[in-house]
């Protein structure tokens, strides 16, 4: 029971602004929203009164510029602003569509480094109101002369509305588009899935059925709201049965992990949901000192999504965080995607997460035999189980050439019908019919074609490949061609038309490679480390991804089909043979130093300075008399994550607060080491 209902009460013919209108009636006063800061404090809170207050207000700003299904774009990092401007969309009957937030004036004079897509973004979406915080709206010239995708937009600063308002109440179906979620990858063709109220219903009810919320559930998110698990999981359901929400910016935990846990420990959180790479990085960066003052019994479920779960990642988790009253099966596998509105299948809580051994050889033929447990064959392949469906979807194994269901052996491609199927592509009927009504051979459909590879194992799903070359890393979804494109354009030493990109299990994650061509004009002369540099900065920049390497290959050597297209599968294959034939190759490094910050302002400036050269070196497997300090990092080829790493770690040794965004207005070794030095007693 929830406050005197149960969880899933309320009647699926609801909607999401139902229920929340519901709990402000109810129970107006009671606490619905917080925004946790850096130093694990409430930033920022709503009741549920507060939530529906400000929301109708919003609405009823936007119907005096908007009718019902047009388009409003949401510019904000996260926080109550961005509830809000959601919820107050879905009041008005105007789709809302999540973008990426605009760095503001001060951290940069340039727009964040997702403008690119975000301008794409728009133009599939044709919005016509930008919401924004004020000082985002303060530079609506400034980007209207960036693209022209802005141009034309209505702007509206959300915290200027006065909160009297209040909006006319239309009708809204279940089959009605609520939002658009939009597919993290292509910045050249962006899709905009159209998620209905019907299918967030049923994602709730999918989600509620295997994670067992109840009256005493606490949420602890962190992950973007512009990713649909971040949105959908960790804010909307939450808010839709009636529990509260403990949301933290997603730099503050990239830069110190350990504010996730904290903040479970401290709210006693029960639910939270992250991709696989962020239980990694708490096992290698919350300190045994820091364990030690985490009181973690209260969480109760952890969705492990948005990339490959990770066997090994789940007991490593596990044996780390144990001592801290953490359940040995706290982390609950779970496989889904945007078309499917978030997820097709999870491990239910207080189910065995199985895992299983397949025979390697067999698995390259598409078949499934299983290897004894007690087998010593050490080519073996191990798969992590995703569970199963919770709503009775239908999930078929098909051969993605034929469209004929797959033999109980077999692998093959997933596909899915089930209530929580999008309604399909945003302005892009051929990839609607293509991807989401699919027929098998025998004519019976229509169903979400995946594009993954699994297999299914006693009723639970296991996922082993995909079908299309998409590169998942950190839960981001991104496309070979963007990051191909980006290469092409970065350096004139790579042949058009003759790199690819593609991802490596490294162990504990993937790691991106690209391969490219060297061109023939550049034969002579060739310089690899400018080469290198120009590549790495351009793909951490538009990309914000640390390649793990990059190779260069003799001209005329590349692999490609008798039609002169990329073969992306031949070139990891032989990659992996190390039958490349190689003129020039970088890969990047995984660890990291520690500083230790001495006093008066010289030693501190030398021993930061030395630090950060250090760090840079370590990152990039270089020597650290070839770190520039007066090189941006970006240009030396540290991606966002990296940074974030560098600037938690500074925290942890000042001990004192830091600017996510610090390494990006002090760009470069000489600059951030001599304000850290200045600004440090």
């Amino acid at each position: 029971m929830i406050n005197g209902y149960r969880a899933g009460s309320l009647t699926q013919s609801g909607t999401l602004v139902d229920a929340i209108r519901q709990h402000s009636e109810i129970r107006p006063h009671e606490f619905a929203y917080g925004l946790v800061s850096s130093a694990g404090d409430i930033e920022t809170s709503l009741t549920y009164r507060d939530l529906m207050a400000r929301s109708n207000a919003i609405a009823a700003s936007l119907q005096r510029i908007c009718k019902p299904g047009d388009r409003a774009i949401l510019l904000f990092p996260g926080g109550p602003d961005f509830i809000t401007s959601f919820l107050g969309c879905l009041i008005a009957s105007v789709i809302a569509v999540p973008g990426y937030p605009v760095r503001e004036p001060g951290s940069s004079g340039r727009p964040a480094r997702n403008f690119e897509r975000l301008c794409s973004i728009i133009e599939n979406a044709r919005p016509v109101v930008a919401l924004a915080n004020q000082p985002v709206v303060e530079r609506r010239a400034e980007l209207s002369v960036a693209s022209d995708a802005f141009s034309g937009l209505h702007w509206i600063a959300v915290e200027r509305i006065a909160t009297a308002e209040v909006p006319v109440a239309p009708i809204v179906a279940p089959c009605d588009t609520a939002f658009l979620q939009y597919t993290s990858g292509s910045t050249a063709a962006p899709k905009g899935v159209t998620i209905s109220h019907a299918n967030l219903l049923s994602l709730f009810k999918d989600m509620d059925a295997s994670c067992l919320h109840d009256q005493s559930s606490v949420m602890v998110t962190w992950i973007p709201v512009y990713h649909d698990m971040g949105l959908i999981y960790g804010t909307l359901l939450p808010l839709y049965f009636g529990f509260p929400v403990y949301s933290l910016l997603p730099a503050a935990v990239l830069q110190q992990p350990v504010r996730w846990v904290q903040a479970i420990s401290r709210f006693r959180g029960t639910h939270s949901a992250a991709p696989n790479f962020a239980f990694e990085l708490c096992v290698q960066r919350v300190s045994q000192a820091s364990r030690m003052e985490l009181d973690l019994s209260s969480w109760q479920v952890c969705i492990n999504g948005a990339e490959t779960v990770r066997p090994q990642t789940l007991q490593r988790f596990a044996d780390a965080f144990a001592s801290c009253g953490a359940r040995h099966d706290v982390i609950r596998p779970g496989y889904g995607l945007a078309e499917c509105t978030l997820k097709v299948t999870s491990v239910a809580a207080r189910q065995p997460a199985r895992r299983v051994r397949l025979d390697a050889a067999a698995c390259e033929r598409g078949r499934v035999v299983q290897l004894h447990p007690c087998s010593v064959d050490t080519t073996g392949r191990s798969f992590q189980s995703c569970g199963w469906t919770h709503i009775g979807a239908d999930i078929r194994i098909v051969d993605p050439t034929t469209g004929e269901e797959c033999d109980d052996d077999a692998l093959g491609e997933i596909w899915v019908r089930s209530p929580s199927v999008a309604q399909g592509y945003w302005n892009q009927p051929e990839s609607t019919v293509a991807t989401m009504q699919a027929r098998l051979v025998t004519g019976e459909g229509p169903f979400l074609r995946t594009g993954d590879l699994g297999f299914v194992l006693d009723h639970e799903l296991y996922i082993a490949g995909r079908v299309k070359d998409l590169i998942i890393i950190r839960g981001r979804n991104l496309y070979p061609q963007d990051i191909e494109s980006a290469a092409e354009a970065a350096h004139s030493a790579v042949r058009l038309g003759r790199c690819c990109a593609f991802a490596i299990d490294l162990g504990d994650r993937e790691g991106l490679v690209l391969v490219a061509e060297v061109e023939r004009t550049e034969r002579h002369g060739f310089d690899a480390d400018e080469a290198f540099g120009k590549l790495m900065e351009a793909i951490a920049r538009e990309h914000e991804v640390q390649l793990h390497d990059v190779v260069f290959v003799r001209t005329g050597t590349f692999p490609l089909t008798s039609s002169g297209k990329v073969q992306r599968q031949a070139a990891r294959e032989e990659y992996r043979a190390g039958s490349l034939q190689v003129v020039a190759r970088m890969r990047a490094a995984t660890t990291s130093e520690q500083i230790v910050v001495p006093d008066p302002f010289q030693e501190r400036l030398i021993s930061l300075r030395r630090w950060l050269t250090d760090f840079v070196a370590s990152r990039l497997h270089i020597p650290a008399t070839q770190v520039s300090s007066a090189e941006s990092f970006l240009s030396l080829g540290l991606d966002s994550l990296a940074l974030l790493e560098m600037t938690g770690t500074l925290e942890e040794r000042l001990a004192r607060v830091l600017p996510a965004t610090i390494a990006l207005e002090h760009p470069d070794i000489d600059r951030l080491s001599r304000y850290l030095a200045e600004h440090t007693s």
